[in-house]
C-alpha cells in the first residue's frame, strides 16, 4: 500500500499536476500570456483553417485512398501558400473516440 499523500501532493493532484507559481499566485493556465499564442483560435494574427472530410470519419487512417489524396492536395497547396509568405503550415489531426463510429 502506498504512503498517504501530503497536502501539497493532494493539491497538485487536484490541479492535474500543475503547480502553483510562487510569484503569480495562481495556476499557470489562468495567467495572461505576455505574447499572443500562435495556436489559440482567439489569436487574430494567426490563420486557422480546418480541412474536414464531407463524410463522417473518425480518422484519416480509416479513409479511402481518394479522401486521403484530396486531404494531401489541400496540405500541399496550403504549404505552398504559406511558404510564399515565409510562414509555416502546422497540421494535426484530432481523433476522438465516439459511440457511433
Amino acid at each position: 500500500m502506498d504512503a498517504p499523500m501530503t497536502a501539497e501532493e493532494e493539491q497538485e493532484r487536484q490541479q492535474g499536476g500543475r503547480k502553483w507559481r510562487q510569484s503569480g499566485g495562481g495556476p499557470a493556465e489562468k495567467r495572461q500570456p505576455s505574447v499572443p499564442c500562435w495556436f489559440c483560435l482567439s489569436n487574430k494574427d494567426a490563420d486557422h483553417i480546418m480541412v474536414l472530410a464531407v463524410g463522417h470519419i473518425q480518422s484519416l487512417v480509416a479513409v479511402s485512398a481518394e479522401v486521403r489524396d484530396e486531404v494531401e492536395k489541400y496540405r500541399d497547396v496550403l504549404t505552398l501558400f504559406y511558404d510564399a509568405r515565409r510562414k509555416l503550415l502546422v497540421m494535426f489531426e484530432g481523433n476522438f473516440e465516439t459511440g457511433h463510429l
